[in-house]
């Protein structure tokens, strides 16, 4: 064991590793009788501690892991998605194509499109080329040539949350950042009903305080997807636009696996005002975070550039004055002069959604109508069936006989056949020389979207004689494609254009059930055979209708109770996000945060009585260790004994593999040594209370069921039933 007797501080100690190279490290901080920090190391890889006495009053730091040079890793060993091209080093100044066209108020914010001159050809000439969304081919993104990072062409606008500005043309003082996530989370942020700005919150993080965590560089600038990777997720030495940049061991393990690089595919422009964002070299204003560091208090390199998003003091932006900006946007640039073509069908088509998902049927039927006949006179459009698909549940909306027979009459003349019964089973008559040939089909693939290969005005019309592949690279026969991809168009037709995504090949189609969950191939309808008809048809396809995330202005409330520590950040960052999600659909939930000033027992005093009084919920987030008596009077102990003295209905949720929670207690616990907690436990989550295993679901996929329970629990409960938990286990 060796002391460090000339580090007294944690910088200290961290200059003494940059000195050379070093194996791993076990370093543990010991207080002197003189107030001073002693830092012990020892090897990691000895198999005996000299002094164990003395190790009992240590207290360990962290574990100093080898820094890595990325380059050579890559010489060593190659990979094939991986590369250390560098862009225009944005570090002199983030100035760029992307910047200045959302910058310029004469440009963007005027209703003008990003063009680019595709008849060129030539990455080195042109940064972008222009394409559609493999999962949703009614969004346009731009293809950084160079990186192969996706980009949404428009920009999240959250410019309405300023409170500085007072110009007539709204805020002036905001800057441009840039957003990097995975594809999910691209797919749900850019979706053209422009109801999701909520879900901009679910790339939520806190290494360095709470909020979104972008940057100012547009790829152009990185150059590729790894150089964005280290910068959003790399090391305290990582400089992402050095020539070779440093990495340590687990940060790298991350990004070598492409776990990290994935999740920087995609990129999204946003608007932010400066009061709402903050430079993570900058001081916190909350206090919690020093300039330039870590929660772990440890310096960042200065080449790493993070700007962090904070939402506004009720923690979210407004969703409506955002939606209602948007769509004035799209309506200046479908009378711009100098858009393309092109653009105008895109703002037409986008704008034809919007006002889709607000119900205003009559204005987003001209907008459909508009956008159809500009895509027919352009060649070479890449629209695919989804507009039609679109404008044709527009007109089944309107329920009049005229709308859904100029439907029908849509749909027929687009490819798609449609029984007497319309909307009961639709069917295309596809080639029939593909039909047999199953060789290439493995049960369980992703289908995604059709591509046809033609050079017809619209790209998927169904006439015989086209040969129809899909983007995984694999040519289906008609009975595959009936037996999978239109099981799920007869039950989808109508719904959300995000239904048709990630549909199973073969293995299962999505249900159209407010439980968001998924029905066996069993469950569908046998290829060739009849749908229901009547009533039974008409609530078949109704429950195609109900894909859309519910409304909770009806719902009661429902307050999260959780145990929240340093074991299970993931699990309260992915809650977070769920609450967000909620209060994005107007749901009366409420969770504590609060922040410095704030009084964390008040907030949970009102919070809980809120719920009583409104016969609300209170929904158990049961980590392992949930209901732990604590030192706090306002714990989730004391959260849970107040539902169960006031009979409130609780929703537990299953994140953990340990179920019921097993609260710590026994002689050596401080504050429970005769197991209060877990008698809580059990008088409440009683068996026939049934929980909701959360174990493998997403975000959106747990707030539709806490979404589900708070709307289902309407009518006034009887004080004197016991208390009932809702869900499957």
């Amino acid at each position: 064991m060796e002391v460090l007797k000339d580090c007294k501080t944690a910088d200290d100690l961290k200059d003494f590793f940059r000195k050379q190279r070093k194996p791993n490290f076990l370093v543990f901080r010991k207080r002197r009788k003189d107030g001073v920090y002693e830092f012990w190391t020892i090897n990691e890889e000895d198999d005996t501690i000299p002094d164990a006495a003395v190790l009992d009053a240590l207290v360990p730091v962290s574990v100093h892991h080898k820094v890595i040079n990325v380059k050579e890793e890559l010489e060593k060993e190659p990979f094939s998605n991986l590369s250390l091209q560098k862009g225009t080093d944005g570090r002199s100044s983030p100035d760029g194509r992307l910047v200045d066209f959302f910058q310029d108020p004469e440009c963007y914010l005027k209703g003008a499109s990003f063009e680019v001159d595709d008849a060129d050809g030539d990455p080195e000439k042109s940064q972008y080329s222009v394409l559609r969304d493999e999962c949703s081919n009614m969004t346009r993104v731009l293809r950084h040539n160079k990186s192969n990072i996706d980009v949404y062409t428009d920009a999240v606008d959250l410019r309405s949350s300023c409170m500085a500005c007072n110009s007539t043309d709204g805020c002036r003082c905001f800057k441009v950042l840039f957003l990097y996530t995975k594809k999910r989370a691209f797919d749900c942020i850019t979706s053209a009903d422009q109801k999701t700005f909520h879900e901009l919150w679910c790339a939520w993080r806190s290494h360095f305080g709470d909020g979104v965590y972008t940057s100012q560089y547009a790829p152009e600038h990185f150059g590729s997807k790894l150089r964005v990777a280290l910068n959003m997720y790399g090391g305290c030495d990582t400089d992402p636009f050095s020539d070779e940049p440093l990495c340590c061991l687990p940060k790298w393990e991350d990004i070598r696996t492409l776990q990290a690089v994935e999740a920087v595919a995609f990129c999204i422009p946003i608007l932010v005002p400066q009061e709402r964002l903050r430079n993570y070299k900058d001081t916190d204003p909350t206090g919690q975070f020093l300039p330039g560091r870590n929660r772990k208090g440890v310096k960042q390199h200065e080449g790493r550039d993070i700007w962090i998003i904070a939402p506004d003091n009720e923690g979210s932006y407004n969703v409506t004055a955002d939606r209602r900006a948007r769509l004035e946007l799209l309506k200046m640039r479908q009378n711009n002069p100098k858009a393309s073509l092109v653009s105008r069908m895109q703002a037409f088509a986008d704008a034809a959604l919007m006002l889709l998902m607000q119900g205003d049927l009559a204005e987003a039927r001209d907008f459909f109508k508009e956008a159809l006949q500009i895509q027919k006179s352009i060649r070479q459009t890449d629209f695919g069936p989804s507009l039609v698909q679109a404008y044709a549940r527009c007109l089944r909306q309107q329920d009049t006989s005229e709308s859904k027979a100029e439907a029908k009459k849509l749909l027929e003349e687009y490819g798609f056949m449609i029984q007497d019964d319309f909307g009961s089973k639709g069917e295309v008559e596809l080639c029939e020389e593909e039909a047999g040939k199953q060789e290439d089909f493995q049960p369980g693939m992703k289908l995604r979207s059709i591509q046809d290969d033609s050079d017809s005005d619209v790209n998927w019309s169904g006439c015989p004689g086209r040969r129809l592949s899909f983007n995984i690279g694999k040519v289906f026969s008609i009975k595959e494609i009936r037996g999978s991809f239109f099981r799920a168009t007869e039950r989808n037709l109508w719904a959300p254009l995000s239904a048709f995504q990630d549909e199973g090949v073969g293995a299962s189609a999505k249900s159209g059930g407010s439980e968001g969950g998924t029905a066996s191939s069993q469950d569908a309808a046998p290829v060739g055979g009849t749908q229901p008809q009547g009533p039974a048809g008409r609530a078949f396809r109704k429950k195609g209708q109900q894909e859309t995330f519910p409304d909770g202005k009806d719902a009661v409330p429902g307050l999260f109770s959780a145990r929240f520590n340093d074991e299970n950040k993931e699990t309260e960052h992915k809650f977070r996000r769920v609450y967000e999600i909620l209060k994005g659909h107007n749901f009366p939930v409420l969770m504590v945060a609060a922040k410095a000033g704030d009084d964390f027992g008040k907030l949970t005093t009102r919070y809980l009585s809120q719920i009583e009084e409104n016969q609300g919920v209170l929904i158990c987030v049961c980590t392992k260790h949930y209901a732990e008596i604590t030192s706090s009077p306002f714990s989730s102990y004391h959260e849970l004994k107040y539902a169960q003295e006031y009979q409130l209905d609780v929703l537990p949720l299953k994140v953990e593999d340990v179920y019921p929670p097993e609260p710590p207690s026994g002689k050596d616990h401080l504050y429970d040594k005769d197991g209060d907690a877990k008698a809580t436990i059990k008088m409440v989550f009683k068996p026939n209370v049934v929980f909701e295993d959360c174990r493998d679901l997403d975000e959106m996929q747990i707030a539709r069921k806490i979404a589900d329970k708070l709307l289902k629990k309407k009518t006034p409960r009887d004080m004197s039933q016991p208390m009932q938990g809702s869900g499957r286990g």
